[in-house]
Parts: structure tokens; C-alpha cells; sequence
């Protein structure tokens, strides 16, 4: 039978056996209790003056002074009865410091009802001494809110992308149209929303994405020689306002056309889209179908389109047109086939354009491509108009800034939706300072930019004043 505890602690070991042994090691790993070099036992009861999870951060100075007072000063467990009780001790037994050097060290500092121990456990980097760990925990703390911050950012960045491809393949036909046949078509949205539509319906037939969109490249292609030989060719010599105003109005046939006979209710193409593939560890997610398929219609059009232009018969031939048509004319250039050329490329575009968007989306209306119209526009000015490398580039220009606008929204507190109003703030910025844009030639006559105009009209103010 186990002898009952003395009041100075004595026999605690006893009692507590092996589970203080281990709550003890537990401490020592986590920095709780400091190894004792001279097998010294401290015995502290009740009314010590410091918290029982402390005792071991006891100073060295406070550790001699203990050392002192229980050297000059008798046990007060010897005048005691045997079977002394803890519960017996008196207030003023606190007061009092035992040593023995005979036993080892016992758990004092390691209570059942020591609330401070479990919350050490959970968080061993809080202590000043391991101030090594602490670096080192905050180091990769920071490390991981950089990779994260990078993942949101290059995240924003391919969403970017995205957009941009879209808006590319859309901008070069426009781009076409303007060089060849001098006029901004206005119902280039339109034919692109016809192009989601017809793929729409050829979808209905083959249950075949792809086959669908070629069915609906032939047909809007088809779509922009009759548009050429009804209207813009009746239209050549009547100067650049009659087409593009004809263009508003074959705009608004074709949308009125399209929501009389499918309805003003979103379609979809009703594609199973798969789970997203994730890269660096979950910061960039992106969709094989919604997101990669565009990129790489994008890339290949765009590609095919450039090899035509540059190393082509028919392309020279609508380069040398939209440079100089009479000139071409003069030099043995079919133009009435190069216009006709010129719209069925634009209607491929327009067409391939189109279904990739409907694809994107996820849904088919019919203003999707009336309301991408401007943005592409925005995009051919800041290219520079005339040139598919500056539609390219204008392109990715817009959609980058349009992305990274709504990324900046987030983290400033600005509504996300003035999103839609960059690639026109771009366009007012590209006219001011760069009127023909990133790589556009002059057309119509020299364009002085914004600061030559400024500088000349201050010289003339100073010339009225002085």
C-alpha cells in the first residue's frame, strides 16, 4: 500500500509513476522544462509566489538564493506526524524549499489541471528561446502567401488569355475588312454571333462540336460575299460613311433575325464540360474545354491567317489592294476576287470566333457578338489599324488589362464592373498620345500626336498674349 503524499510533495513520483515520467519528457521536448544538471529536486507547494508552468524559467540568480534558504533552514516535513497529508498543509508551508540531492528531478512543473500546457503544445513556436524555429515558420509562411499571391496573379493573367483570343481572332477580320474594302463594318459582331448560332443548330444533326463549326464556317462565310455583292459593292465609289452605315443597318437585321426565329432565351451547346486541371499546387485552375480550346483555335486561325498574308499569291494581292486598289488594279489584280476573298476570310474568322465564344460562355444570345463588337475595335485602334500584328497585339493588350483591372478591383475595393470600360480608356489614350496605334501606319494624311498639338497651340496663345 502506497504511503499518502507529505505536504512538501514527497512521494508525488509515487503516485503520478510513469504517466508524470512522460508528461515530463513530453515538456523537456517542447522546451517546457529545462534538464537539471545536478540531479537537484525542487520541492514547491502551494503559495510558492510563481505559476506552477513557470517554475522552470526560475532564474539562475533565484535558483542559488533557493539554494541558500533551504541549506540554513530545517524540513518542515520532519516535525510532521507520519501520514501528513497534501490537504493538512498549512498556508504558511509554502514558504518553505526542500532539497535532496539523492533522487532525480520530478515533475513538479507538469500539473493535471495546467491549462497552459496543451496550448504550448499547439503552438511550440511561440517561445523566445526558439526564436529559430519561430524565423523559420514565418519564413515559409511568407513563402507560401508569395506562391499564392503569384498563383492568384498568374491566374488573372490566363484568364487574360482567354479573353484575348477571342477577341484576336475577331480583330484581324475587322482589321481585313478595313484595309481592303475602307470601311469599319459594324455588323462584324453579328456574323460572329451567327457563326454560334448556325453551330448551334449543325450541332443538332451531328452531335459533333467540331464538325458543327466547320458546317458554320462555310455558311457565314458564304453570308459575307452576299453581303458584298448586295450592298458594299453597290457602295464603292459613295465614300466610307455609306457602307459603315449600311453596315449599322445589316447589324440590326441579322440580331432582330436571329431573336425572331431561336427567341431572346440563352442556348447552349450542351457540353459536358471535364474537371479543371490545376497547376501549382491549386493557385492556377483552368478548363481543357472553356479555356484551352479557344487558346488553341486562337493560335491556329491566327497562324494560318499570317502564312496567307505573307506568303501567298492572294495574300500579296489583297496587300497590294489595301495599300493602292487602283494601283493593283493597274498592275493585273482581280480586285472584285480579292473583295470576295477578303469577306470569306473575315466570315471564317467572324464564324470561328463566334463558336469559341459560345463555347467559353457556356450560352448563346443573340447580342453576344454586338456586345464584343467595341471591345474589338478598341483593339484594332491600339494595334493600329491595318496591320493583323497590331490586332494581335491590341488584342492581347486589351484583354491583359481587362483581366488585371478586375484582379486590381478586388484588392483596392473598386466595383469590378468598370471592368468593361478599359479597352475604351485604352482607346482614348492609344488616339491622344499614339494615334496610329502600337505598330498602325498614318493613314489618310500625317496624324500629329497629342503633344504637338498641345505645343503648337501654346505658341500661339503666347504669340496672342505677347
Amino acid at each position: 500500500m502506497d504511503s499518502p503524499g507529505r505536504p512538501d510533495g514527497t512521494g508525488e513520483d509515487r503516485r503520478q509513476g510513469a504517466g508524470a515520467r512522460s508528461r515530463l519528457e513530453d515538456a523537456s521536448a517542447w522546451g517546457d522544462v529545462d534538464p537539471i544538471q545536478d540531479r537537484r529536486e525542487i520541492l514547491v507547494r502551494e503559495r510558492l509566489g510563481l505559476s506552477v508552468h513557470r517554475l522552470a524559467q526560475v532564474a539562475d540568480g533565484r535558483a542559488e538564493d533557493q539554494d541558500r534558504r533551504c541549506a540554513d533552514s530545517d524540513d518542515p516535513t520532519e516535525r510532521r506526524p507520519q501520514g501528513f497529508a497534501r490537504e493538512h498543509a498549512e498556508a504558511g508551508d509554502g514558504d518553505h524549499v526542500s532539497c535532496q540531492r539523492d533522487e532525480p528531478l520530478r515533475p513538479a512543473t507538469i500539473q493535471d489541471d495546467d491549462r497552459i500546457e496543451p496550448l504550448r503544445r499547439r503552438r511550440p513556436f511561440a517561445h523566445a528561446f526558439d526564436i529559430r524555429e519561430l524565423l523559420y515558420a514565418e519564413f515559409r509562411f511568407r513563402v507560401r502567401q508569395r506562391e499564392e499571391e503569384r498563383g492568384v496573379v498568374v491566374q488573372f493573367l490566363f484568364n487574360g488569355l482567354v479573353q484575348a483570343s477571342i477577341v484576336i481572332l475577331g480583330a484581324i477580320g475587322i482589321n481585313l475588312l478595313y484595309g481592303v474594302k475602307k470601311f469599319a463594318n459594324f455588323a462584324h459582331g453579328d456574323m460572329m454571333t451567327l457563326g454560334a448560332y448556325f453551330t448551334f443548330v449543325f450541332l443538332g444533326g451531328t452531335r459533333d462540336l467540331m464538325t458543327a463549326a466547320i458546317w458554320a464556317v462555310f455558311v457565314v462565310a458564304l453570308a459575307g460575299v452576299v453581303q458584298e455583292v448586295l450592298i458594299y459593292a453597290r457602295l464603292e465609289n459613295r465614300g466610307p460613311v455609306a457602307p459603315l452605315v449600311a453596315s449599322i443597318g445589316v447589324s440590326l437585321v441579322m440580331q432582330n433575325s436571329l431573336t425572331t426565329y431561336f427567341g431572346p432565351a440563352f442556348l447552349s451547346y450542351g457540353i459536358r464540360y471535364p474537371d479543371n486541371w490545376v497547376f501549382f499546387g491549386g493557385a492556377v485552375s483552368t478548363n481543357p474545354i472553356r479555356d484551352l480550346v479557344p487558346m488553341a483555335v486562337a493560335a491556329s486561325a491566327t497562324t494560318a491567317t499570317v502564312v496567307l498574308l505573307k506568303y501567298t499569291k492572294l495574300g500579296k494581292a489583297m496587300r497590294a489592294t489595301a495599300d493602292n486598289r487602283d494601283l493593283a488594279r493597274v498592275s493585273g489584280v482581280n480586285t472584285r476576287v480579292v473583295y470576295w476573298m477578303t469577306w470569306i476570310l473575315a466570315g471564317v474568322l467572324a464564324s470561328l470566333s463566334g463558336s469559341v465564344l459560345g463555347v467559353s460562355i457556356g450560352t448563346l444570345a443573340p447580342s453576344m457578338g454586338a456586345t464584343l463588337l467595341l471591345t474589338m475595335f478598341a483593339a484594332v485602334i491600339v494595334g493600329g489599324i491595318g496591320s493583323t500584328t497590331g490586332a494581335i497585339l491590341g488584342s492581347l493588350v486589351v484583354g491583359l488589362s481587362q483581366s488585371l483591372f478586375f484582379l486590381v478591383s478586388l484588392v483596392s475595393g473598386l466595383d469590378p464592373r468598370w471592368q468593361i470600360a478599359v479597352p475604351f480608356a485604352l482607346l482614348v489614350a492609344t488616339l491622344l498620345v499614339k494615334p496610329t496605334g502600337l505598330v498602325g501606319r498614318p493613314i489618310g494624311g500625317e496624324i500629329r500626336p497629342l503633344r504637338t498639338e498641345i505645343a503648337e497651340m501654346l505658341k500661339g496663345i503666347r504669340r496672342g498674349l505677347f
